[in-house]
């Protein structure tokens, strides 16, 4: 039975991406439905959260699907399809143009089938136990960061203000930002997060990475990044990050050109876009 989610749920949810090995904490479930009360369903089975997904909206312009998760004893049943059917549907009802993911090589040809097309690589960067020297710091926390939507609209095509703000309140979490961009980190179940990140130029992304990774040396980062991109590439190998995971960013429709990323930037999750 598909279900929707609510915080007394957030213990079975945790089980969830604790069997598939995501680094996803406590808070990050209560900020994604905060995000989306209304676009958090559970398939529960015999008392339990046995799959879960997640429908982001950013108005009616993008639906970000996220945490397509089922324990293992209950895969091979069609839940996932049936919970992913289930969002689709959601979001067709509201009249939501786009939507988009970030596919696993499992989930791939589940999002194949249902229509999602390729649009680049994804790829999760690991930097481990290192740092950057000490720089000028340009650190800040909670709701004082300076958001620019114009930007931050040049990186995903839509508006994050909200999101940016909601991660940027998690305890915990730091803010970079200057004229020419922002970074944001926050906690992580297996490595601390840095993004998203949205920069004009490189030597802006480079200052804003280099301030928030300096104040956690010998900490486990985890940097999710669009390869193609290679300026991109480029900066996260020079700060010590080295890749661990390759997904896919698709979409459907097939994003148009217009609607394309553009610019310095990396993703907010692989569950947030």
């Amino acid at each position: 039975m598909i279900r929707p989610m609510t915080s007394v749920d957030i213990p079975g949810a945790m089980r969830l991406k604790e069997a598939a090995g995501w680094n996803q904490t406590q808070a990050d479930w209560e900020l994604l439905l905060r995000m989306a009360p209304d676009g958090c369903w559970i398939y529960e089975a015999d008392g339990l959260a046995a799959g879960s997904v997640t429908a982001v909206r950013y108005g009616l312009d993008l639906a970000w699907i996220g945490m397509v998760l089922v324990l293992p004893e209950y895969r091979r049943r069609g839940i996932g399809r049936q919970l992913l059917l289930h969002a689709i549907e959601a979001c067709d009802r509201l009249g939501v143009r786009r939507l988009a993911l970030d596919a696993t090589e499992m989930g791939r040809p589940l999002y194949l089938s249902l229509g999602f097309v390729d649009e680049e690589p994804i790829e999760r960067w690991a930097l481990d136990g290192l740092a950057p020297p000490n720089v000028a710091d340009r650190t800040s926390t909670g709701l004082e960061l300076r958001y620019e939507e114009g930007l931050d609209r040049q990186a995903l095509g839509v508006d994050r203000r909200r999101l940016v703000e909601e991660l940027a309140a998690l305890p915990g979490a730091e803010a970079a930002w200057d004229s020419d961009g922002y970074a944001l980190s926050r906690p992580g179940y297996q490595a601390r997060y840095l993004g998203p990140l949205t920069a004009r130029n490189v030597a802006a992304a480079r200052r804003l990475c280099e301030a928030l990774l300096a104040k956690h040396r010998g900490e486990r980062f985890f940097f999710d990044i669009l390869p193609m991109r290679d300026p991109v590439a480029e900066l996260a190998t020079s700060l010590g990050f080295r890749p661990l995971r390759k997904l896919v960013r698709m979409s459907r429709p097939a994003a148009s050109r217009s609607t394309a990323p553009v610019g310095i930037c990396s993703a907010a999750g692989f569950e947030l876009g």
